[in-house]
């Protein structure tokens, strides 16, 4: 007989559909996150200027001996680029191809304040969506 069920417990259900007992799957699964609506997406593009401008970070850019540091692995890490903490060629083709794909001009590879805002949301819808 049926007793009721805790949905919160990590009991696995009893079944009896296609002759089969004991049946050990979960009651359900967990679903996919749903897309961020347009609203949200806005939302957390506005923290993100205001977390940049009360935050500013470095300008980062190709120069010899290259830059380093937490900074760049930030960048490298957000655009899933090869974390080498070094702001060599391949991490600004790497930022000009997202400028682009953001539709961010004017810095060509090069991280400014515009650029670090656009990074900071693209890292943050990245995470909510996966």
């Amino acid at each position: 007989p049926y007793h009721g069920s805790n949905p919160h417990s990590s009991h696995a259900h009893m079944s009896i559909v296609d002759g089969r007992e004991n049946d050990t799957s979960p009651w359900f699964s967990d679903p996919e996150p749903p897309p961020l609506t347009g609203q949200q997406k806005r939302a957390i593009l506005a923290a993100a200027r205001r977390m940049v401008r009360q935050h500013p970070r470095p300008r980062l850019f190709t120069k010899n001996p290259p830059i380093k540091g937490p900074y760049v692995r930030e960048v490298q890490r957000t655009l899933d680029l090869p974390v080498t903490g070094e702001y060599g060629p391949g991490t600004r083709d790497g930022v000009a191809e997202f400028q682009g794909a953001m539709d961010i001009g004017g810095t060509a590879g090069e991280v400014d304040q515009e650029t670090w805002i656009w990074l900071v949301y693209f890292a943050v819808v990245k995470e909510m969506e996966s």
